[in-house]
């Protein structure tokens, strides 16, 4: 998950001083479902490419 754009946007949020802080915890937690979310999706999207690419070297 310690990805760069991931480190900036909690950094970003943290830093903020017009958000309360339970709030930030929120956001920062918020970001970080996102990304697990958006990296299991990325992989999901890979094993399935793979396995039709690996399907059409046997077919074809």
């Amino acid at each position: 998950m310690a990805d760069s754009d991931t480190t900036a946007w909690i950094t970003r949020t943290r830093a903020r001083k017009d958000i309360p802080f339970h709030l930030k915890n929120i956001m920062v937690d918020m970001i970080i479902r996102n990304r697990q979310v958006l990296e299991q999706v990325l992989g999901n999207m890979e094993l399935i490419y793979l396995r039709e690419k690996k399907g059409r070297k046997k077919n074809g």
